[in-house]
This record gives C-alpha cells, sequence and structure tokens, in this order.
C-alpha cells in the first residue's frame, strides 16, 4: 500500500469521525424521528376518524391526546427555527401539505364520527392561533378551513349554543393575535364591489349580552378589533351601520327597562343587556382610534338615544311625577359608571342643553334638564327617595364630571371679568392710545413704556401708603380667620358629647363619640403656633387682584350657589341620604381648582360686611336649629317615657330619633371636612397670596 493511498484513508476516517459531522447526523436523524412521529400522529388521528367510532364520543378515543402532542410539536419547532416568521419547519410542511385543517374542518361538517368531532377541531385550531406565531394564520391551508369552520359554526345555532365555550376561545385567540399584529384582520374581511363581510365580528356579536365569561371575552374581542386604524374595516363598520346598530339597540333596552322599582335589581334581563351595551359602546369609544367612527358612534348615542328617546320619557314622568324616580335612578347609574371623556363632554353637554319644555299646559319656557332637577329638588320635600336620587346626580355632575360641569354652571365668568377688566383700562388709558408699543399680560391690554413705568411707580406708591397706615391689628394673618371654623366645630363637638344632652345618651344609636370617632384631633390647633417658622404667617395687605374680587361679585348672579345654601339651611328637614349628596356637592366646590369658589363659599359673608351667606354663617344657623330640635325631642321623649305600651315607644321612639340622629352626625362630620379643608389650604398658603 502506498504512502498517499494510507494518507487519502487516514483524512477519511478523520473526517468520518468529526464531532461537527456527528452531531449533524444525530441533528437530521432526531428531526426525521420527529416528523415521523408527527405523520403516525396524524396518522392515527384520521384512522380514529370513521364508522369504527361511531358510537364512541371524541374524548373516549385518541384523538384529544394526539392534537395536545401535535401541537407541542409544532410550538417547539416554531422557536427552534432561525427565523421563525420566514421559515417552516419540516412538521408545519408536512402538516400544511397534508392539509390537516381542511380534512379536520371537512370531517367535522360532515358529522364524520366520533361525536364531537368539532368542538376537538375548534379547540385544536383555538390553541394553534393563541401559541403559533403570527405567519401561522397568514397560510393558505391554515385560513382558509378557518373561515369555512367559521361560517358552518356562525349559521348553526345548535352547534354555537353547545360549544359556546369553545368558540369563543377561538374567536378571543384570533382577535388578541390580530391586536398584537393588526394586518392579520385583512385575512377576515370580504370586500366585493363595496360589499363588506367579516364572519369574525359578525360571530362576536352573537356573544356580548351572554352572562360571564363568555360575555366579557367577547366584549374584550371586539374591543380588540378597534384599537388599530384600519381602512377596510373602518369601511366594513360604516357599511354594516354598526353605530346606528349601537345607539338604536341601547334605545330599544332602555325602553324595555322595567318601571317597577321593585323589578330593579342585577337579575334582570333588560337592566343587564343596557348596562352592558351602555358599557361596551363606551369602552369602544375609548379604544377606537378611527376618529370617523367614534364621531358617528356619538353623534347617534347624542340624537337618537339622549335627545329623543331618553328625554321624551323623563319629560313625560316629570309631567305626570309617575315613575320619575325610575328614571332618574337610570340617568344616575348612566352618569356614575361614565369613564370616558368624550361620553362626559356628550352627557354634560346633554344636561344643560336648553329645550323647550311646556309645564301644565300652559306655556313654553326655555330650560334645561339640570334646571328641571334642581327645581323639582327646590320646590319639593327632600326627605324622599326621588329627592335623594335627584341630588345625587347633582353630585355626581360635580365629582365625576367637574370638569365640563362648572364652566356650565358659572358660564363664561373668566370672560366675563377679563372684558370689565380691559374696558376699565381702556377707558383710563384712552389718551395715550395711540403710543401702544407693548402688552402688560397682567391688564391684557396694551400700553405704552412710559404708562408702564408710571403704573408700576403709582401701584408701589399705593402699597407703600397702605402699609404705613395699616395697624398690627387689621394685619393679621388671614390664617387666624380660620379659626372661626375650628372654634365652630370644636363647639359643636363638645356640644355632641355632653352629657347634658339627654336624648343622646338614650339612643342605641349614639350621635358622635368624640374619644374613638374623631379622627383628627383639631381641638387647640392654632395657626400661628403651627407656621410660626413661615415668613406668609402674617400676611401684610396686598393690592386685591381685580379678577378675584369680580369674579367673587360675579358668583352671586349664578343661581346654583344660592340653591345649594338653601339646601343647606334647611339641613334637618332633609333625609340623612339627601344631605350625605349635598354635602358631597359642597365638598366639591370647596376643593374645586379655582380659587375663588372656594374664597366665596368659606367667607362669602366676610366680603360683604355680613351682607351675604357663607358656610360659616349657614353652619351656625343649623347649630341653633339643632339646639332648639334637640329641646323639642326631649320633651317628646318625656311623654313617650310614660306610654304604657313598651312597643309602641319604641316603634315612635325611633321614628323620632334616628333620622335626627343621623343628621346630626353628617353636621358635624361635615363641618369636620369643611374644616380641615380650609386648613390643609390654608398650610399650602396657594389661594392667601392673592386674597
Amino acid at each position: 500500500m502506498s504512502t498517499d493511498k494510507l494518507r487519502s484513508n487516514t483524512l477519511s476516517i478523520d473526517k468520518l469521525f468529526n464531532s461537527q459531522n456527528i452531531r449533524n447526523h444525530y441533528s437530521n436523524a432526531k428531526r426525521k424521528k420527529k416528523v415521523i412521529n408527527f405523520r403516525n400522529l396524524w396518522t392515527n388521528i384520521v384512522s380514529a376518524c370513521g364508522p369504527m367510532s361511531k358510537d364512541l364520543d371524541v374524548q373516549d378515543t385518541c384523538i384529544p391526546c394526539h392534537m395536545s402532542r401535535m401541537i407541542q410539536m409544532l410550538i417547539s419547532e416554531d422557536r427552534n427555527l432561525p427565523n421563525n416568521l420566514a421559515n417552516c419547519g419540516e412538521c408545519m410542511e408536512y402538516f400544511l401539505s397534508k392539509e390537516c385543517l381542511r380534512q379536520l374542518v371537512d370531517s367535522s361538517i360532515k358529522k364524520i364520527p366520533p361525536n364531537g368531532l368539532i368542538y376537538v377541531t375548534i379547540d385544536f385550531y383555538s390553541n394553534l392561533c393563541s401559541l403559533m406565531n403570527e405567519n401561522f394564520l397568514t397560510k393558505k391551508d391554515v385560513y382558509k378551513p378557518l373561515l369555512k369552520l367559521l361560517k358552518y359554526c356562525y349559521c348553526h345555532n345548535n352547534i354555537t349554543q353547545k360549544y359556546e365555550k369553545f368558540i369563543i376561545d377561538l374567536l378571543f385567540n384570533i382577535c388578541q393575535k390580530i391586536n398584537i399584529h393588526p394586518q392579520l384582520l385583512n385575512i377576515f374581511i370580504y370586500e366585493d364591489s363595496g360589499n363588506y363581510e367579516c364572519i369574525l365580528f359578525e360571530y362576536l356579536k352573537q356573544f356580548i349580552f351572554n352572562y360571564g365569561q363568555v360575555g366579557e371575552m367577547a366584549r374584550t374581542s371586539m374591543k380588540y378589533l378597534f384599537v388599530h386604524p384600519f381602512k377596510i374595516f373602518s369601511d366594513y363598520i360604516i357599511f354594516t351601520q354598526f353605530p346606528e346598530q349601537l345607539v338604536d339597540n341601547l334605545c330599544m333596552l332602555f325602553n324595555e327597562l322595567p318601571m317597577d322599582l321593585s323589578e330593579i335589581n342585577e337579575n334582570n334581563k333588560y337592566i343587564y343587556q343596557f348596562t352592558t351595551l351602555f358599557s361596551l359602546i363606551e369602552n369602544i369609544i375609548i379604544c377606537c382610534s378611527m376618529h370617523s367612527i367614534r364621531n358617528e358612534i356619538m353623534s347617534n348615542l347624542n340624537e337618537r338615544f339622549l335627545k329623543k328617546i331618553f328625554i321624551n320619557k323623563y319629560i313625560k314622568c316629570y309631567r305626570t311625577s309617575e315613575n320619575l324616580e325610575i328614571v332618574s335612578i337610570y340617568l344616575y347609574y348612566m352618569l356614575s359608571k361614565i369613564q370616558c371623556i368624550d361620553f362626559s363632554s356628550c352627557f354634560v353637554t346633554f344636561m344643560f342643553d336648553n329645550f323647550k319644555f311646556l309645564k301644565n299646559d300652559i306655556s313654553d319656557k326655555e330650560t334645561n334638564l339640570f334646571n328641571l332637577i334642581m327645581d323639582h329638588i327646590i320646590s319639593n320635600e327632600r326627605n324622599t327617595s326621588l329627592a335623594t336620587v335627584n341630588m345625587l346626580i347633582i353630585s355626581c355632575l360635580l365629582k365625576q364630571h367637574y370638569r365640563y360641569s362648572i364652566y356650565y354652571l358659572i358660564p363664561n365668568i373668566r370672560a366675563k371679568v377679563n372684558s370689565d377688566n380691559s374696558q376699565n383700562l381702556s377707558i383710563e388709558n384712552d389718551s395715550n392710545i395711540d403710543n401702544l408699543t407693548n402688552f402688560n399680560p397682567n391688564s391684557e391690554v396694551a400700553i405704552t413704556n412710559n404708562e408702564n413705568k408710571n403704573c408700576f411707580k403709582k401701584n408701589d406708591n399705593e402699597i407703600e401708603e397702605v402699609n404705613e397706615n395699616f395697624s398690627y391689628k387689621d394685619s393679621q394673618s388671614l390664617r387666624d380667620e380660620v379659626n372661626r371654623y375650628i372654634k365652630l366645630y370644636n363647639s359643636i363637638k363638645n356640644d355632641f358629647g355632653s352629657e347634658a344632652a339627654g336624648i343622646n345618651n338614650q339612643c342605641k344609636e349614639y350621635i358622635f363619640d368624640v374619644n374613638t370617632n374623631s379622627n383628627i384631633q383639631l381641638s387647640g390647633l392654632n395657626f400661628n403656633d403651627l407656621n410660626k417658622y413661615y415668613p406668609e404667617n402674617i400676611i401684610h395687605p396686598i393690592i386685591e387682584e381685580p379678577n378675584q374680587i369680580k369674579a367673587i361679585e360675579l358668583l352671586d348672579q349664578e343661581k346654583i350657589f344660592s340653591q345649594l345654601f338653601i339646601l343647606l339651611k334647611s339641613f334637618f328637614n332633609n333625609s340623612p341620604d339627601f344631605n350625605l349628596a349635598l354635602t358631597d356637592t359642597i365638598t366639591q366646590l370647596l376643593i374645586a381648582p379655582e380659587t375663588y369658589l372656594f374664597i366665596y363659599l368659606v367667607d362669602r359673608d366676610i366680603l360683604d360686611n355680613n351682607n351675604k351667606d357663607s358656610l360659616y354663617t349657614i353652619f351656625t344657623d343649623i347649630i341653633e336649629q339643632r339646639k332648639e330640635l334637640l329641646n323639642k325631642y326631649q320633651k317628646e321623649l318625656l311623654k313617650l317615657n310614660s306610654l304604657e305600651n313598651e312597643s309602641v315607644y319604641q316603634e315612635q321612639h325611633q321614628i323620632i330619633i334616628s333620622d335626627f340622629n343621623r343628621n346630626s352626625r353628617f353636621m358635624l362630620e361635615f363641618i369636620k371636612e369643611v374644616t380641615v379643608a380650609i386648613f390643609e389650604i390654608q398650610l399650602k398658603s396657594e389661594i392667601f397670596e392673592n386674597y
């Protein structure tokens, strides 16, 4: 044997035993084995389908187990590919080449045994759509059988009802994948000469009113389809008039709502469907990125539902006084559930839109829904459930929809103030109007440089003159003014805890325990002591901002404040529930970002030499009312104690005491809440710099 031949054999042996070649050979063998196993699984599934399984349920066969293993193998192969979106593994190639999904769908539609093959096919599809990458759904051998399966199930209600859980899982997984990869939506929309069809969306509509998880998944799936701006989907929605369908269904369900108070509960079919659809519409508005669809839905909601269906029913009930409480409850529900700013704006605008209202068939008057509600509260007793619901509506408008409501309640107040200031400054500077060269941002009118200097110099002189003539007594901290609220709170707190108030000790429902119930101990608080290290504690007089003072004066003209003060003055004539809603409303105005609202509520009496009401003056009046009522009820209790019939005594005792007790506690809590709010705002020193 020659040396060259020996060297050649040596190289061949080295090549044969090369570690890389061994690994490649092992890997190829392993892949072939996987494909063989995958093929065997599919062959066994095909064998299990046929006449031999006629009397068997699909769960009694090997089909579900083999499908599960096939899914695992496909997922493992998919995730191990170097570029799994572009490449296709050998198992998947076999799966697609054999048209496995088409065979399963056809067998299911033809009802080939075993029984229930269709639902394991749906589940098989669902798992693949959920776990495989988005490229899976783009393959023709995948989406064509899928569309065929969905159309078959959609057209057969018995299939839908029997296997709704599996169907909604499939729809949800598809929509979830579309939400991540929106281009997949094109697969499910068919367009032909301006006609559109989307079996996925149409099928979801069947499930939106289902109870429990099925309904939740259907509504969530529907929202996913509105997230991305796809023109073809927008065209489909407009073509099918879906916005009109939504609102028309809402109108129909509203007309079916029960008008008997005893029937209003979460188990009522129409209440469930109405609240569900109302929430779905709002969520679609929140998610929808297509402005044309959003505008269409909002327009229909405003014109068809609010301005026609709802307002007509409300006015009818308002005139006859029948079922008004029920309709008001539905209005309060809608207002309290709104989260979308578009919905909030729409409903608030509707509440303040004027319309002709024929009262007692005598005369037309221009009014709006908000005024109707407030007029009804003012002109009727406020110890009824209807009054409470109406007050809750007002409270909800100011708490949840303050951003829009406040500008209807105090319309254009800033514009009025600035307009008045501009006119005044224009008159004062009329002689120099020809030499305007720059702007004074404080006055919002143009003035000359010389005028600027003169203006600043004049203001400085005024401040110096005021400071020279201002006594220390007059320059006491504005925070000291808040002490009157603290003293008021402490005085009534001590009164509530006094043993002399015998009626308090006779009630099971004790009015207020200052030792255990007081969350904040305000007794003895002194703002000067607390803030002695802050230089702004002694606030020297500053030229008042005309905008602030003018705004406060203009608030006297706003109807809402006089109405709220009237309601607060009748505190002990109101029901406790009504008073909770009332105090909640006033608190919202107190903590509002508009500082002049705070000043108006807290110190309006001081600004006008006690000729106007403020919360303080009303509180003092209510406390006096309580004292009178306390004496009255003590006398009543003496009479009741003489009754021989104990059951009658207990019953009358409860009637007399219960509401008084609750109102007394609510009044004390409200005074405490107002005092704490003032305390916090004072500490921040945000308001009184320009007060």
